[in-house]
């Protein structure tokens, strides 16, 4: 994307990770500071207006992949999961509540579980919340 190569999997949700708590960091942090990570680097960095919401605005994540629901309960609020097989629903869920209690600690993650499926020329569509 934009001329460069696009990294692997894994490592995508590592700069993302990065990036999202230099982005929270702005979001609440009052006056300059600095941020150097492995993958970006801000000098005397700062954001106005803060975001209205707080600490910050809602953050979603569509991740199915186990590095992808690992980086929404550690970063997210929200993550997004899909599936268009209902009979693999219920194992769907027992993952994500498995990656849930190692991973988001204290903190409560909603998953919207969408399930698509065809019937017929109809698309049929179901959704849970689970958290």
């Amino acid at each position: 994307m934009f001329g460069t190569k696009q990294r692997e999997h894994d490592e995508r949700y590592k700069v993302a990770a990065e990036w999202i708590s230099l982005i929270k960091q702005l979001w609440t942090l009052d006056g300059f500071f600095d941020f150097e990570g492995e993958f970006f680097a801000a000098k005397d960095c700062y954001a106005e207006p803060k975001p209205v919401q707080d600490p910050h605005p809602i953050v979603m994540s569509a991740g199915h992949s186990d590095a992808g629901r690992r980086f929404a309960m550690t970063h997210a609020d929200l993550l997004f999961a899909a599936t268009s097989d209902p009979e693999t629903t219920p194992d769907l869920v027992k993952e994500i509540k498995k990656t849930a209690a190692k991973e988001a600690s204290a903190k409560t993650i909603t998953a919207p579980i969408i399930v698509s499926f065809f019937v017929g020329h109809v698309i049929l569509k179901a959704s849970c919340l689970t958290s």
